[in-house]
């Protein structure tokens, strides 16, 4: 029996409420959740389903879901570490300055 296309797209967003809850489960977050779940509803719609075909819609949907989180969570601890090493550069600067202007000035010599 071939599976038209429209039809897949039925299947994936019939398993909305599952998606839903697992993405709840796994960010502890309803906000996050949602946005999870929508992200990983557009990819599933805009991508081959040839991937799908062999284990079925609800495994790969599934599969994406944990993908795009760990995606997003990757992302989210690249952010945090650019920005916490652009806080610590912007101290070091800081301190750098500082110290310049505590040294103490050399007379300058003047005729």
């Amino acid at each position: 029996m071939t599976t038209t296309i429209d039809d897949r797209r039925q299947e994936i967003l019939a398993l909305e409420p599952r998606l839903l809850e697992s993405a709840q489960a796994l960010t502890g977050d309803a906000q996050r959740a949602k946005t999870l779940v929508a992200q990983t509803l557009k990819i599933a719609q805009a991508q081959d389903y040839g991937a799908a075909e062999t284990s079925g819609a609800q495994v790969w949907v599934f599969r994406l879901l944990r993908q795009r989180l760990h995606s997003v969570e990757r992302d989210r601890d690249v952010r945090r570490h650019r920005s916490a090493a652009v806080t610590e550069l912007g101290h070091i600067q800081k301190r750098g300055e500082l110290a310049q202007a505590a040294e103490p000035q050399a007379p300058s010599d003047t005729l």
